[in-house]
C-alpha cells in the first residue's frame, strides 16, 4: 500500500484558479479507487473547511488540519526553514504531491511538485514585488527537493527548464480538465438571476482576478474602440479584486463608465449564465500557465478571443482567435470578428466545443498517478 500525503491547502480555502484546480484533481483522482493508494489529505487552517471536507467525506476519506494558518506555515517552512516534518501530523508518507509551487518540509521517501505557471519570473512587473522575492525563494528551494514536478502547460513545462534549470526528464506536462459543473447548461434559477442583473443585451465577457497580468485596462480599452467603431456592446468582468494599482483601477472605471459593468465574484452557476448569453469572451492576458476560462467558454459554444503570447495559443488548439495581448487595436479587431455571424464563426464554435472536451480531469488523474508510480519505482 502506497501512503500518498496531498497538500490540500490551496483547494480547502481558494474558490477559484490553483484551488479550483487541486480540488478537481484530487477528486478525480479519488474517484477511480485506486486499491494500492492509501490518500493522506491535510490543510493548513486555523479553522476547518466545512464544505471542502464534507466533499472528501464522499470517497471515505477525513483530512487532517494542521492549525496554523497558511500564511504561518508559507513563512514557518520556506522563510524560516523550519525542519518540522509535515509527518508530525500526517504519519509516514510515501509521497508527497503539493500542487501549489512550494513543498512543506517532509521525510517523503519521494516528493511531487506542481508548478503552474512562472510568470512573475517572465512577466516581474506584473506580479507584486515582495510577493514576487518571497516566491522565487520558496519555488526555487522547493524544486531543488523535489523528485518530478508536474506542469499544467507545455508552455509552463519549458519555461521551468529554462528558467528555474530543471531536468525535462523530471518533468511532466498534466493538463487542466474542464469541470462538468461549469461545462453544463445553465439552470432556469441562474437564468432568473441572470435576468436580475440588468445586463447588457450585447457584451464581452472577461473572467478572473484583477490583477496587472489579465489586462482588464487594454481589454476595456478595445472594447471602447469598438463602441466608437459603432458595436453597440457591453464589458461584463468577474473575479475578485487582487494586487492592481489604484490608478490603473480608476483608468479602467473611467473609460469603461458607460459600459463596464463589475461583478466581483460570482457562484459557479451564475458564472454558467455569464459564459452562455456572452457575446464573446476576452481572454488576452499578458502571460498565463494554462487559463481555464479559454475553455469553460468553449464549452459553452461562446467564441473566444485570447492573446497570441504564453500558454494561450496552446490550450486554445486553433479554436480562438489571437490578438497581441499589448495592443489594443489588435484585441478590438479579434473581438470584431468575434462578434461577426456567418460561417466562419459556426467553426469556430464547433471547434471550440471539441477543444473543450479534450480536457478532462479524470484524464489528468490517471496521468498524475501514473507519474506517482512511476517515480516510486
Amino acid at each position: 500500500m502506497i501512503r500518498v500525503g496531498f497538500d490540500a491547502t490551496a483547494a480547502a480555502w481558494q474558490g477559484a484558479g490553483i484551488g479550483r484546480a487541486a480540488r478537481s484533481l484530487l477528486l478525480a483522482m479519488l474517484r477511480r479507487r485506486e486499491p494500492d493508494i492509501e490518500w493522506v489529505v491535510f490543510y493548513l487552517g486555523q479553522r476547518i473547511a466545512r464544505r471542502f471536507e464534507e466533499s472528501l467525506a464522499d470517497h471515505g476519506v477525513i483530512p487532517s488540519l494542521i492549525p496554523v494558518s497558511p500564511r504561518l506555515g508559507f513563512f514557518l517552512w520556506q522563510r524560516l526553514r523550519a525542519p518540522i516534518p509535515v509527518e508530525l501530523f500526517t504519519g509516514r508518507l510515501d509521497l508527497l504531491h503539493s500542487p501549489d509551487f512550494v513543498l512543506p518540509f517532509s521525510f517523503a521517501r519521494r516528493r511531487v511538485l506542481t508548478i503552474h505557471d512562472l510568470t512573475y519570473l517572465s512577466h516581474p512587473h506584473t506580479a507584486e514585488p515582495r510577493l514576487r522575492e518571497r516566491l522565487d525563494r520558496a519555488v526555487r528551494r522547493s524544486i531543488r527537493s523535489a523528485d518530478r514536478i508536474h506542469c499544467v502547460s507545455a508552455h509552463t513545462a519549458g519555461a521551468v527548464g529554462e528558467l528555474l534549470d530543471f531536468d525535462s526528464d523530471r518533468i511532466d506536462v498534466i493538463y487542466n480538465g474542464l469541470d462538468p459543473e461549469l461545462a453544463a447548461p445553465p439552470t432556469p434559477d441562474a437564468v432568473d438571476r441572470f435576468e436580475e442583473l440588468c445586463l447588457p443585451d450585447r457584451f464581452v465577457l472577461s473572467v478572473g482576478t484583477l490583477q496587472p497580468r489579465k489586462n482588464l485596462l487594454r481589454t476595456v480599452r478595445a472594447v471602447a474602440e469598438l463602441r466608437s467603431r459603432g458595436h453597440d456592446v457591453g464589458l461584463v468582468h468577474v473575479g475578485a479584486n487582487g494586487w492592481i494599482s489604484d490608478r490603473d483601477l480608476a483608468s479602467i472605471d473611467q473609460i469603461g463608465r458607460e459600459f463596464l459593468v463589475r461583478l466581483g465574484v460570482v457562484d459557479d452557476g451564475l458564472l454558467r449564465a455569464l459564459y452562455a448569453r456572452a457575446q464573446a469572451l476576452a481572454a488576452v492576458s499578458e502571460a498565463e500557465g494554462f487559463l481555464l476560462p479559454i475553455i469553460e467558454a468553449m464549452a459553452h459554444s461562446t467564441p473566444v478571443v485570447t492573446a497570441n503570447a504564453s500558454c494561450m495559443p496552446e490550450i486554445a488548439g486553433g479554436a480562438a482567435l489571437l490578438a497581441d495581448p499589448l495592443d489594443v487595436e489588435s484585441i478590438a479587431n479579434a473581438l470584431e470578428r468575434a462578434l461577426e455571424p456567418g460561417p466562419d464563426r459556426k467553426r469556430r464554435l464547433a471547434a471550440g466545443l471539441a477543444r473543450a472536451g479534450e480536457f478532462d480531469w479524470d484524464r489528468a488523474a490517471r496521468e498524475t498517478l501514473s507519474s506517482y508510480r512511476n517515480v516510486l519505482d
